[in-house]
């Protein structure tokens, strides 16, 4: 029997210093060269550990993200904002540490200059069990 992890991510609520609203001509924060979150997704796959603990069964489950992507596109204050309460928490540890540990972001872009950037998105996790 072999485990497959699968790791889902979109992007989709975002929130901007002093509530101002992004207009068309800027950008938000994205992960590699892809702001369509392939990258994210891949990155997300083969980084993440599937951690002792976790049903055996196919199973999905979602986290609700918030980090900060500074002017540099570094992450500070990761944390996950809604979780799957007390069931997996060695998963949740292994969220923040993948999120902690992850190259730099490409930041949000506002009339043409880089700014901090805090979002919020969730991650989907998804779990298969493959008979080989």
């Amino acid at each position: 029997m072999k485990n497959i992890f699968i790791v889902s991510c979109m992007l989709v609520l975002c929130s901007v210093a002093f509530g101002q609203q992004i207009m068309k001509d800027n950008t938000v924060p994205f992960f590699g060269d892809d702001p369509a979150k392939k990258e994210l997704n891949e990155y997300l796959d083969s980084h993440i550990n599937y951690p002792d603990g976790i049903p055996k069964d196919s199973i999905s489950l979602v986290v609700l993200m918030s980090i900060v992507v500074d002017v540099d596109g570094s992450l500070s204050d990761v944390k996950i904002i809604q979780s799957m309460g007390d069931k997996y928490p060695s998963l949740e540890e292994e969220i923040l540490r993948v999120f902690n540990s992850m190259p730099k972001w490409t930041p949000h872009i506002k009339q043409g200059k880089p700014e901090k950037m805090q979002i919020s998105f969730p991650v989907l996790l998804k779990f298969h069990n493959e008979e080989q």
